[in-house]
């Protein structure tokens, strides 16, 4: 061989080994950018399975309020209808107010008084405020002394309902 052969073979090897290295490299420039772009496009895709994931605890939520919401609203209606068939509607009652302040009756007035505000079929009280004491300082709720007159002092305030409907409780 001569050194003519060898410069020339030199020569020529020289552009094929950059040819190759430029072509090496460019293949590995693909891959990076096929590489980056992967990521990117993996990184949107975790993006939206965590908005969809948002998306879902949200409409399970709302699901479970629809849901509560329809219970709800189905007691409401039972309720309303055996209101309507008991007659515990505000158009089937009658009010009357009751304030007695710091009255004195004697005790024969009060039994009855409170006998005639107890509970029954055609009456309901609903008591804001009730105070009975003694008027006099020897004697007790229970206990009366012989031949006493003292009065009770009767405190007696609220709301007495009556039927206006003949159905009874």
């Amino acid at each position: 061989m001569s050194t003519g052969a060898l410069e020339k073979g030199a020569s020529q090897g020289i552009p094929v080994k950059l040819v190759m290295l430029g072509g090496a490299v460019l293949i590995l420039l693909a891959g990076v950018f096929a590489f980056d772009r992967s990521r990117a496009a993996q990184r949107t895709a975790d993006s939206r399975v965590a908005e969809a994931e948002v998306s879902l605890a949200q409409a399970k939520d709302r699901q479970q309020l629809a849901q509560r919401n329809r219970a709800l609203i189905e007691g409401a209606q039972k309720l309303q209808k055996l209101a309507d068939e008991t007659a515990y509607l505000p158009g089937g009652w009658g009010e009357r107010q009751i304030n007695m302040r710091q009255t004195n009756l004697l005790r024969s007035q009060v039994n009855p008084l409170l006998m005639s505000s107890a509970r029954n079929k055609d009456q309901l009280l609903k008591l804001e405020e009730f105070d009975l004491a003694v008027t006099h300082s020897q004697e007790g709720l229970f206990e009366v002394l012989p031949d006493s007159r003292q009065p009770l002092m009767l405190t007696f305030r609220g709301s007495l309902y009556f039927r206006l409907s003949e159905r009874s409780l």
